[in-house]
């Protein structure tokens, strides 16, 4: 009851203030949108992509780059060479590993008499990638890791290349040539996209989708004039200046482990092992260095969230704190002017506390509406936004999460920043309010 009341003096003095309302209201509406749509492209960028299991997926690091060698540096690489990778992937615990690496391959498909040819994004992989990073599937499945193993010409296509391909029909079953190569469809995967593409940063974390999958060692088979992905080597010996895969001065492998429990510390012991016997082979010269970064952790070190939008987030920040000391300042001035009518209730036997609560109420229904309109405004940054030239900009969106969130924190800054002004007003004398009114 007595909130109703404080409510409709409230929204009386607005009418009374139109004008100063409409400032605050304004100042509060802009300052929380700049602040809502940076926060949601932060948080649609950033968070875990795996949704609680990437503290559990691992990508282990060990160094086997000369340490005389000006640009190696206290990191280990980020990929490893086809030999590491396939002894660190057997010695994983038996539960989900994944080596896996990125190219451009040419495909090409005969439909209705028509040869179509072009290139396409390609992810070799080993069997665990779809259940490991969570991938569903419209039509079929991926492959098994016996298959894999076999080398066996099996393909699986992006929900978009089955559309341009075969109009979005179920094509497995169906044959394309593949890097002059026949390849059977075993399954076609649906709408799938992993924000950061965290599992490969070679081409940046917000690189285009993959529009194949291909077993690993299928690849390895194919010619070797189409490349490994993002090889680095860092000798002058034959094989690296022709990019041979098993060279052992070539880094271009990813590997991902899922590690639970003691796994963690057995599966980093051997790494540090395996270090320790690889420089007695004579293949380390370096003592043992390595890494054991879980997804986020590794999502963090490679920055791969751009600097840019955290900078943004800031700006945005100090926007709003900007905006909330102008709407102090308002209220200020909008308080000052009603001393008068404060005074006289106070001398007609209004508590001070009756006061607080109503300019109380008034800054929180500022707060709503400002709040309102923000939300509203937001949405045209985030239009901005999204037609950014930048390759992370169509993964910006506004989750309802983040309205609410945005709609609280308008609410409770704006009556934070009226304590001060209330209290000012409400502990003053009513014969100095009525004086100086």
């Amino acid at each position: 009851m007595l909130f109703g009341y404080h409510l409709k003096l409230a929204i009386n003095s607005f009418w009374r203030n139109r004008w100063l309302t409409c400032q605050m209201i304004l100042t509060i509406a802009f300052g929380i949108s700049a602040w809502c749509a940076t926060f949601s492209a932060l948080s649609s960028l950033s968070g875990d992509p795996l949704h609680g299991r990437g503290t559990n997926l691992y990508h282990p690091q060990v160094d086997p780059t000369p340490a005389s060698i000006r640009e190696a540096n206290a990191s280990p690489p980020s990929n490893l060479t086809l030999r590491d990778a396939r002894a660190l992937y057997r010695a994983a615990p038996q539960n989900m590993r994944v080596m896996t690496s990125r190219n451009w391959l040419p495909v090409v498909l005969s439909l209705g008499g028509v040869n179509q040819s072009r290139m396409a994004i390609t992810r070799s992989t080993t069997a665990d990638f779809f259940k490991l990073f969570r991938v569903p599937f419209l039509y079929g499945h991926g492959w098994s890791d016996a298959e894999g193993d076999a080398g066996q010409r099996v393909v699986v296509l992006s929900k978009k290349t089955n559309q341009q391909l075969f109009g979005g029909r179920n094509s497995v079953g169906s044959v394309i040539e593949i890097a002059t190569k026949p390849f059977v469809i075993v399954g076609v995967i649906d709408q799938w996209e992993m924000i950061p593409r965290f599992y490969d940063l070679s081409d940046g974390a917000f690189a285009s989708n993959e529009e194949l999958f291909i077993p690993f060692d299928t690849w390895l088979s194919l010619p070797q004039d189409y490349g490994y992905g993002p090889m680095v080597c860092w000798s002058n010996q034959e094989a690296d200046m022709d990019h041979n895969p098993e060279s052992d001065t070539c880094t271009w492998v990813q590997l991902w482990v899922e590690l639970q429990g003691a796994g963690f510390e057995g599966y980093k012991s051997f790494l540090h092992n395996y270090s320790i016997d690889q420089r007695n082979l004579g293949r380390y010269t370096r003592p043992p260095n390595v890494r054991l970064p879980n997804a986020l952790t590794w999502i963090k070190t490679n920055r791969a969230i751009p600097d840019s939008v955290r900078v943004q987030y800031w700006v945005a920040n100090s926007l709003l704190l900007v905006c909330l000391m102008s709407t102090a300042v308002l209220m200020v001035v909008k308080f000052r002017g009603a001393y008068k009518e404060f005074g006289l209730r106070r001398a007609l036997g209004a508590s001070s506390q009756a006061i607080f609560k109503q300019l109380i109420i008034e800054a929180g229904l500022i707060g709503l509406i400002g709040g309102i309109f923000g939300l509203i405004f937001s949405f045209f940054i985030m239009t901005i936004l999204q037609r950014a030239p930048d390759g992370y900009a169509s993964y910006i969106t506004i989750h309802p999460s983040d309205l609410a969130i945005s709609l609280f924190l308008s609410i409770a800054t704006t009556v934070l920043a009226g304590v001060i002004p209330a209290l000012r007003v409400s502990l003053n004398s009513p014969y100095r309010q009525l004086v100086d009114g």
